[in-house]
């Protein structure tokens, strides 16, 4: 049904009756948001003066290099401490939802190494990384490229949005972004995945490692811990501002937003209470299994 506003009473009848009809609901939240934005374009520009004359005021005293190092860096450093990070996506909401996500993950791939057993208990090890990756791309199509939400940002009533866009209203992300993601996340980690695993099949074989394994080896430890460092501190700037929750999602300007404005901040443990009591129904249907075969 179509958003209109219409007077219940019409007491006096020389007056006209009120109608509002979508396009000018639509227009008239328009206005809403463009003023709210910029009020706090405002707000924000007001703010940096305050923090520019604050920083010029405590380098004045100091001589021409330094006072123009030191002003940026005190610049750089409220940049980074700052707090307007995303609202109302919250930090906890966009956190529950990578972790419903990896836990649906697990659940699948639990079912499917169920399903494959019949076939050869040897198929649901040697297999594992192709069926994480053949799990990876169907939820990867059905969720992200489809929707622009994963399931567990669905959940928490999150969308990816653009962050390169700087107007009123949440941009959807462009089909490049949502195709990088998907080859950086899905076939990115298999392959690192596999690489991994050939290089330990040659450090562990009977043969001595050849330098070139040794100095590929070393290159992969190094790559590791700095893209270890680096999503770090990306998580480190998450937890201050609340903008990016992933490397990969800064990297793409990838941002979890709600389609809504009226979202509830309070954090919700129904998905672990579901959990729980499925747990606790499976371990009950085990145990009557063995009573009953004990018998």
């Amino acid at each position: 049904m179509a958003p209109s506003l219409r007077a219940k009473t019409n007491r006096n009848p020389r007056l006209p009756l009120c109608v509002m009809t979508s396009v000018d609901f639509a227009a008239a939240e328009r206005r809403v948001a463009e003023r709210r934005k910029a009020r706090a374009s405002e707000l924000q520009s007001r703010d940096q003066a305050r923090r520019s004359q604050q920083a010029l005021k405590a380098t004045d005293h100091l001589p021409y290099p330094l006072d123009t190092w030191s002003r940026r860096s005190i610049e750089a450093w409220d940049n980074i401490k700052g707090r307007t990070g995303t609202r109302p996506a919250f930090r906890v909401g966009q956190v529950d939802a990578e972790l419903l996500d990896e836990e649906l993950l697990e659940l699948l791939k639990g079912q499917t190494g169920e399903a494959l057993k019949y076939f050869g208990s040897h198929l649901r090890d040697e297999w594992s990384s192709e069926i994480l990756l053949g799990l990876r791309m169907v939820m990867y199509k059905l969720s992200i490229w489809d929707h622009n939400a994963s399931y567990g940002a669905t959940l928490q009533n999150l969308r990816y949005s653009d962050a390169r866009h700087l107007g009123p209203f949440p941009k959807p992300p462009t089909q490049w972004q949502k195709a990088w993601y998907g080859f950086f996340s899905v076939g990115g980690r298999y392959v690192w995945e596999k690489w991994n695993v050939w290089l330990l099949d040659q450090e562990g074989s009977y043969d001595a490692p050849t330098t070139r394994v040794r100095i590929l080896s070393r290159l992969t430890s190094l790559a590791s811990t700095a893209h270890s460092f680096a999503a770090f501190t990306s998580f480190l700037l998450f937890l201050l501002n609340g903008r990016y929750r992933t490397l990969l999602d800064r990297i793409l300007r990838l941002r979890l937003i709600s389609p809504s404005n009226h979202l509830s901040r309070q954090v919700s443990f129904e998905y672990l209470n579901r959990q729980l009591v499925a747990q606790m129904d499976f371990e009950s249907v085990a145990k009557n299994n063995g009573d009953g075969q004990a018998e």
